[in-house]
Formats: C-alpha cells, sequence, structure tokens
C-alpha cells in the first residue's frame, strides 16, 4: 500500500466516508462498519478492529479525531511495508518445489489465517472464523435426538470394549 501518492485532501475524503455521522470523529463502530465493507459485507475479525482503533486513537479518549487519522497514516504505511516483506502469500519460488513441499507434507512456516485476511475460496470460509452459537444449535433438526433400540445397544457394546 503506497499511501504517499495520496494527498491531504485524500485523506479528508477518506476520513470523512469513514465517520457516518459527520460528527468529526471516527468510532469504533465505524471503524467495524469500514471494515465490514472492506471485508465484502462479512464480519470483520474483532482482533482487527480493536488494532485499528488502538493505533489511530493515541489519546484513548474512544474515537478518532482527523489529526489522529492525519498522523497515523505514515506510521501505517510503514507497518504495511514491513509485514508486506514479511508475510507474503508466496511460500516456494517454484512449482516443482510447491510439489515437493506438498509430498512432503510439510506445514508452512504460516498458517492461512496468519497469511490471508480473508479467505481465499469458499470451501476456506467454513471454520475460518470462530464458530458461531447457530452452528452449535441443539434444536437443530439434522441432529438426532435420540437413537433407536439397535444404534443404543451397539453403542454400548463398543464403549465397554467387546466391540471396537
Amino acid at each position: 500500500m503506497n499511501l504517499s501518492q495520496f494527498t491531504e485532501e485524500d485523506f479528508k475524503k477518506a476520513f470523512q466516508s469513514i465517520d457516518k455521522d459527520g460528527n468529526g470523529y471516527i468510532s469504533l463502530d465505524e471503524i467495524r462498519y469500514f471494515l465490514t465493507v472492506l471485508y465484502d459485507m462479512k464480519d470483520p475479525p474483532e482482533e482487527e478492529v480493536k488494532k485499528l482503533m488502538t493505533a489511530f486513537d493515541k489519546n484513548k479518549d474512544g474515537k478518532v479525531s482527523y489529526e489522529e487519522f492525519k498522523k497515523t497514516i505514515p506510521k501505517i504505511q510503514e507497518e504495511v511495508k514491513k509485514e508486506t516483506k514479511s508475510n507474503t502469500a508466496v511460500t516456494t519460488n517454484s512449482a516443482d518445489s510447491m510439489r515437493r513441499l506438498r509430498q512432503k507434507h510439510v506445514r508452512g512456516a504460516a498458517g492461512p489465517r496468519q497469511q490471508f485476511a480473508v479467505p481465499m475460496t469458499t470451501a476456506q470460509e467454513i471454520g475460518w472464523q470462530a464458530a458461531s452459537t447457530a452452528e452449535n444449535n441443539k434444536n437443530d433438526p439434522r441432529v438426532p435426538k435420540n437413537s433407536c433400540d439397535e444404534t443404543t445397544f451397539a453403542s454400548d457394546m463398543i464403549k465397554s470394549g467387546i466391540y471396537y
């Protein structure tokens, strides 16, 4: 992210677009909404919301003024440069080396949650964020509420060690 190409006016417009209520300050909810838009209307990770608020809110009053916003942008630019150099998605330099690593079943240095901000495929979306209460719903009709006599008997036999 090269923030040096933007002018003072561009930063002012960015601040105003995040400040939805127009009071001259950015609140935690406005940062959360801003990140939701960046994540294609999916809930942003709470740690990123807090990290952004901590980075911008220098006087710890729970809101970000334009001056705080303007002073923090260069620091964020430096952080992004460091992060990009040390944490790239590219872990191999050729298809052959990637194939060898996969055949050896070698784990990468960082998992997908550390390498990417959002899932790269729809298959990665499952389990990407912490499980919601909806996933553990006891009233789900697909979860059996009780077992038939044969299943209960077989389960007891397995538990007793007769069948394993």
